[in-house]
């Protein structure tokens, strides 16, 4: 999604954006990171699955498209599947956090067309200052990061509490076979043999709603199947 990252400095003042219409930027993202603040509105949409990264990181994500390179919920016109739900990864653009040296900073596409030197939101006003747009747009890149880590700390426990089982899911439209592996989900026999006392803790730290709201997206695999292209 994001083609050319570019770290947003003072030397960008003239810089501007226009609001972005439409999701043609998102049109080949199979695949999207969310967190546990968008479990409960995203599993009425799309499969929530879980996985670690070659870096031990664990994430959750959503499943848009079965074919690589494809979202399912855009179509050709760029317009999202309307009462299904958008993730905050998806709806960032064409902002993104980026490592920089031992911090994050804030970084954009540096291809979107939108981002301009003549028309829409100041990144910097006169005196080089962020603009309330740019506060704003760090506001929320500071909140995804925030619950993106503790979203992160909630599978560590599903897995530590051995819930976690690699999955598969085997799909077919019109005669064409399609297949999703390398993702975990919670099995079920497992959550129904915790104990008392575990299963207590996780309705008390409220991990097990959303367990519930995962368990729930699982159906949406068949949604994505109605909206293949």
């Amino acid at each position: 999604m994001y083609k050319n990252v570019k770290l947003l400095s003072k030397d960008d003042k003239n810089l501007k954006v226009n609001a972005i219409k439409g999701f043609k930027y998102a049109s080949q993202l199979t695949q999207c990171i969310i967190t546990v603040d968008e479990f409960f509105k995203a599993s009425k949409s799309q499969p929530i699955v879980f996985s670690k990264n070659e870096a031990g990181e664990y994430f959750a994500s959503t499943l848009l498209g079965l074919e690589k390179d494809t979202n399912n919920f855009v179509n050709g016109k760029g317009e999202w599947s309307k009462a299904e739900y958008v993730p905050a990864y998806v709806r960032r653009y064409p902002f993104i956090f980026v490592q920089d040296k031992e911090t994050l900073a804030l970084a954009y596409d540096g291809d979107c067309k939108e981002i301009n030197e003549k028309k829409g939101q100041e990144f910097f006003d006169e005196e080089g200052n962020a603009t309330e747009y740019i506060t704003n747009v760090m506001k929320f890149m500071e909140s995804f990061q925030k619950s993106s880590v503790v979203t992160a700390s909630f599978i560590k426990e599903l897995d530590e509490l051995g819930l976690l089982e690699d999955a598969k899911a085997d799909m077919s439209v019109d005669g064409k076979k399609f297949a999703f592996t390398g993702f975990k989900r919670v099995n079920e026999e497992k959550l129904n043999a915790l104990s008392e006392e575990q299963t207590l803790k996780l309705i008390k730290n409220g991990s097990y709603k959303l367990i519930v709201a995962h368990l729930i997206s699982m159906s949406n695999f068949e949604k994505l199947v109605s909206l293949q292209k």
